[in-house]
């Protein structure tokens, strides 16, 4: 078989696989958090073994592309200072339900 059979042939189950991941960890978590990529790297990995088992072929792994640069650099501060204040929020609505108690 050629490189592009393979790549038809994986296309269908990258694609489900990837949307499995981020639908599992948002974009914002991966993004934000190191360890929360490591997790998808490697439940992409283990997810797509099976499909690669019956070519004869195995995974060594899987490496989610790593953006960097001013913009990017800004965007994972922003996601940490949403995640900060979520937190914050969540904090405040729990003080006012134990006041009101």
């Amino acid at each position: 078989f050629s490189t592009r059979d393979l790549t038809d042939r994986l296309h269908g189950d990258v694609r489900a696989a990837t949307a499995a991941a981020l639908a599992e960890h948002g974009l914002d978590e991966i993004l934000a958090a190191p360890n929360a990529r490591d997790v998808v790297e490697r439940g992409l990995t283990m997810q797509l073994q099976p499909a690669l088992q019956p070519l004869g072929l195995s995974l060594e792994g899987v490496r989610l592309a790593d953006f960097g640069g001013p913009a990017v650099s800004e965007l994972r501060q922003k996601f940490g200072e949403i995640d900060r204040l979520n937190r914050e929020l969540e904090a405040n609505r729990r003080m006012q339900d134990a006041v009101r108690a």
